[in-house]
């Protein structure tokens, strides 16, 4: 008997993981035991677990031999869990450097291209005085043009 119902599609399998009706039913259908039988020597009894203690113990099995040493299925999951971890911080480091280089180069052009209020300010009163002094200057020659044509013009009369 399965222990869970046969999944008919890949797509979203997971969410498809139901454990059979069976089971559900009656738990007693569950093959804990190594054996229904029951032998003098003390293996294959009735309700001794042997299924259930081989099953927690695959999880600690030997399941690689490689050069880096024994790999069971606990230590590949800590380690695909911990090279997760080691990529997500480096993503979020990677994100932070990009923040602030971003940032960087922003005040950068904004440095560059922005108008500067001094400088202007500074620019603008430079242009009055000289707007000014111009000023004075047409005033002074028109006065001048004034008494040269009317105050000159009268003593020959």
């Amino acid at each position: 008997m399965s222990f869970f119902n046969e999944i008919s599609q890949k797509e979203g399998a997971a969410t498809g993981i139901v454990i059979a009706d069976k089971i559900k039913q009656n738990t007693n259908n569950i093959a804990a035991a190594s054996s229904a039988s029951s032998g003098d020597d003390g293996t294959g009894r009735k309700g001794d677990g042997q299924n259930a203690q081989l099953l927690s113990q695959f999880r600690q099995k030997v399941l690689i031999n490689s050069g880096n040493g024994d790999v069971s299925l606990d230590g590949f999951y800590q380690s695909v869990i911990g090279q997760m971890s080691v990529d997500a911080q480096q993503a979020n480091r990677l994100k932070s450097n990009s923040e602030t280089l971003q940032g960087a180069v922003e005040q950068r052009r904004q440095s560059t291209s922005a108008v500067s209020l001094d400088e202007e300010m500074t620019n603008m009163i430079q242009f009055q005085h000289a707007y000014n002094a111009s000023a004075r200057m047409v005033t002074m020659i028109d006065e001048m043009l004034d008494k040269i044509v009317n105050g000159l013009g009268t003593g020959g009369r």
